[in-house]
C-alpha cells in the first residue's frame, strides 16, 4: 500500500499550493498585464496633470511633462523589473509543478509493482522540461539570486539521477530495493530541491513586493500631490484585481490538483480505502469492483470484519490493536477476504494511520490480490513435499517428520515406530497388466494406508512399491494395533479396472525409545532396522510383518541380504536434529 505509505509526503507537499503553478503561460501574462495597467494609469494620471499645469502656465506645462517624462521611464524600469521576476516565477512554478509530477509518477511507479520504461520515459521528459526552466531563467536580465539558482540546478540533476535509479529497480522488479532507495535517498533529495525552489520563489516575490512599492513609492514622490487620488485609486483597483487573480488561480490549481491525485487514486490498480479506527469503511476506490466484486457504494458503511476469514480475525485485531496503541506510521498484513461470489480470497495489505491528518482522520489501506501468488506457492509446496501419484508424503517430507518426531521423543514424550511396507509380486503385476495398472495399485495401496493410519500418523511413499509410516507413540504402547489395521486393510482384493486382483504387502516394524545415541544416527538406523525386517517378514511369506530383533541383522548379513559394512543412510537433506532435540 504505497499510496498509504506517501499519503504524508503528499499531504504536505500539496498544503500550500502556490498561485501562479499549473497555470502556464497565461499567469506571466496576467501579471505582465497587471505591470502594464498600472503604468497606463500613472501616465494617464501624469498626462491630465500636465494640461491643467499648460493651462496654468508654461512653467507649470514644461514641469508637468518633465514629471511624466521622469514617471514614465521610472515605471518602464519598474515593469521590466518587475516583468523579469514574473517571469522567473512563471519557471520556478512550471519547475514545481514538474517536480510533484515526477514525485507522483515515482509513486505510482512503486504501487503498481513496476510500470514498464513508460514511467521512465515520462519522468525524463518532465526532468529535460525542468532543466529547460532552469536554462530560460539563468537567461534572464536584470536578475539575482544567481547563486541560490546554481543551488537549485544541481538539486534538479541529483533528483534526476536519483528517480532514474529508483525507477529502473522497479522495472527490474526489484521494489524492496526501490522503496529503500526512496526512503534513503529520493525523497531527501526531493525535501530540499522543493524547498530549495520555494526559497528562491520566496525571494524573487519579496524582489516584486519591493519593486511594486519602490514604483509606487517614486511615482507618488515624482508626480507629488495632484497625482495623489489616481495613484491610491488605481493602487487600489489593481490591487482588487492583483486579489482576484491570485485567488482565482489558486482555486484552479487547487482543482487541478485534486484532479490529478482523484485520476491516480481511482484508477490504480489496488483497493485504497479510507477505514474508522473501528474498522468501518469511510471509503474506498473503485478498484473494489474489480479486486472484491463489490462497488464502493455497497461496502461503505460496512466494518471489514464482516468479510474477514474468522481464522484471521484475531491476528487482524491484535494488529488493528497494535496500531492504535503505538500509532505506527506503516506496516502490512495479510488475511483472507470473502469476494462477492464466496470465495475467500487471499489480500496483501499496507496500512497508514492517517488520524493526525485533518482532511483523512483514519487509517489509509491498499490492498492487492493475491490470490494467484498464494496458489503457486502452494503447488510449489505440494510439488517438493509430496509425491505426485500416490499424493502421499515424499521421502524429503518423511525424513523430516521422522527427525522432529525423535527430537520430541528425546525430551521425553514418549517412542517412535517406524514401518517399512512393500508390495509382495509388484513387478508381476506390471508386467501382467501394464504399468497403468501399477499406477492404479500404487494409488490404491496408498488409500489403505491412509485409512488404517490415524490423523497424527505420517504416510509416505519412499519410491517405487515402497511405503513408509512413521508413528509417534506414548511410552508404554506398541505399534500392533496399527500394524494389524494396516494389515487387515489388505485382506480384501482390489477393484481394478484390469478386473480383482489380490495384492498383499509385507511390513517390517521397527521402534526407537529415547537412549544416548546421536539422534541424526538414530534416524537413519531406525529405516534400517524397520527395512531388515520387511526383508525378514517377506523370507517368511507374503503378506506377513515382522518387528526387528537385533539378530535379524546378522541373519541378513548372513542371507546375503545386508552387506557386513553397513550401507550409507538414504538421500535426504540433514536438518541439525541434535540441536532440535535439546
Amino acid at each position: 500500500m504505497q499510496a498509504a505509505g506517501k499519503a504524508g509526503r503528499n499531504g504536505r507537499r500539496a498544503e500550500s499550493v502556490d498561485p501562479l503553478q499549473n497555470q502556464g503561460g497565461s499567469n506571466g501574462a496576467r501579471w505582465e498585464a497587471g505591470a502594464d495597467d498600472s503604468h497606463i494609469a500613472s501616465a494617464t494620471g501624469g498626462s491630465s496633470l500636465a494640461t491643467d499645469h499648460r493651462r496654468a502656465s508654461p512653467w507649470l506645462l514644461g514641469a508637468a511633462v518633465g514629471v511624466v517624462t521622469l514617471a514614465c521611464l521610472g515605471l518602464l524600469f519598474v515593469h521590466a523589473y518587475i516583468a523579469t521576476r514574473v517571469e522567473a516565477l512563471h519557471h520556478l512554478s512550471d519547475l514545481k509543478e514538474g517536480v510533484h509530477e515526477i514525485e507522483a509518477i515515482e509513486w505510482r511507479a512503486i504501487a503498481e509493482a513496476g510500470t514498464g520504461q513508460g514511467a521512465r520515459a515520462l519522468a525524463e521528459e518532465r526532468f529535460r522540461d525542468g532543466a529547460k526552466r532552469i536554462e530560460q531563467t539563468r537567461a534572464l536580465p536584470l536578475l539575482s539570486d544567481r547563486e541560490s539558482l546554481e543551488r537549485v540546478a544541481e538539486q534538479h540533476r541529483s533528483y534526476r539521477a536519483l528517480v532514474t535509479q529508483e525507477l529502473r529497480l522497479t522495472e527490474a522488479g526489484r521494489l524492496d530495493e526501490a522503496r529503500a532507495l526512496d526512503r534513503g535517498q529520493v525523497d531527501p533529495t526531493f525535501e530540499e530541491l522543493h524547498d530549495a525552489i520555494a526559497e528562491l520563489k520566496a525571494a524573487f516575490e519579496e524582489q516584486v513586493r519591493r519593486a511594486f512599492a519602490l514604483g509606487t513609492l517614486g511615482s507618488l514622490w515624482i508626480v507629488g500631490a495632484a497625482t495623489t487620488a489616481i495613484g491610491l485609486l488605481v493602487s487600489r483597483l489593481w490591487q482588487s484585481r492583483a486579489l482576484a487573480r491570485v485567488l482565482a488561480a489558486r482555486g484552479e490549481a487547487v482543482r487541478e490538483q485534486e484532479q490529478r491525485f482523484r485520476a491516480l487514486v481511482q484508477n490504480s490498480a489496488d483497493v485504497i480505502a479510507v477505514l474508522q479506527e473501528d474498522g468501518t469503511i469511510r471509503h474506498i476506490t473503485p478498484a473494489s469492483n474489480r479486486v472484491l466484486g463489490q462497488a464502493p457504494e455497497r461496502l461503505m458503511g460496512r466494518n471489514i470484519a464482516e468479510f474477514i476469514h474468522a481464522d484471521d480475525m484475531p491476528s487482524v485485531q491484535a494488529f488493528l490493536a497494535t496500531m492504535r496503541e503505538h500509532r505506527v506510521e506503516q506496516t502490512r498484513i495479510e488475511f483472507r477476504w470473502r469476494h462477492a461470489d464466496g470465495a475467500w480470497i487471499y489480500l496483501d495489505t499496507t496500512w497508514s494511520d492517517q488520524s493526525a491528518t485533518p482532511s483523512v482522520a483514519g487509517l489509509v489501506v491498499n490492498a492487492r490480490d493475491i490470490n494467484e501468488q498464494k496458489t503457486l506457492e502452494e503447488q510449489l509446496r505440494q510439488q517438493a513435499l509430496y509425491d505426485p501419484l500416490t499424493k502421499l508424503a515424499n521421502r524429503t517430507l518423511f525424513w523430516d517428520r521422522l527427525d522432529q518426531a525423535m527430537a520430541r521423543a528425546a525430551r521425553g514424550r514418549g517412542s517412535v515406530s517406524v514401518l517399512v511396507l512393500d508390495i509382495d509380486n509388484f513387478k508381476s503385476i506390471n508386467d501382467r497388466f501394464g504399468h497403468a495398472v501399477g499406477d492404479e495399485v500404487l494409488n490404491v495401496v496408498a488409500q489403505r494406508i491412509r485409512g488404517a493410519i490415524r490423523a497424527v500418523d505420517t504416510a509416505a511413499r519412499l519410491g517405487g512399491d515402497e511405503f513408509a509410516i512413521l508413528c509417534e507413540m506414548i511410552r508404554g504402547s506398541d505399534p500392533a494395533r496399527l500394524v494389524a489395521r494396516v494389515a487387515s486393510s489388505f485382506e480384501r482384493p482390489f477393484q481394478l479396472e484390469a478386473g480383482e486382483v489380490p495384492v498383499h504387502v509385507s511390513i517390517g516394524i521397527a521402534t526407537w525409545v529415547p537412549a544416548r545415541e546421536s539422534a541424526e544416527t538414530l534416524a537413519d538406523d531406525l529405516v534400517r532396522q524397520a527395512d531388515i525386517a520387511m526383508y525378514q517378514a517377506k523370507a517368511s511369506g507374503k503378506g506377513t510383518s515382522a518387528t526387528f530383533e537385533e539378530g535379524m541383522r546378522m541373519e541378513a548379513i548372513a542371507d546375503g541380504d545386508l552387506p557386513a559394512v553397513e550401507w550409507p543412510a538414504r538421500e535426504r537433506p540433514r536438518p541439525s536434529l541434535a540441536a532440535r532435540a535439546d
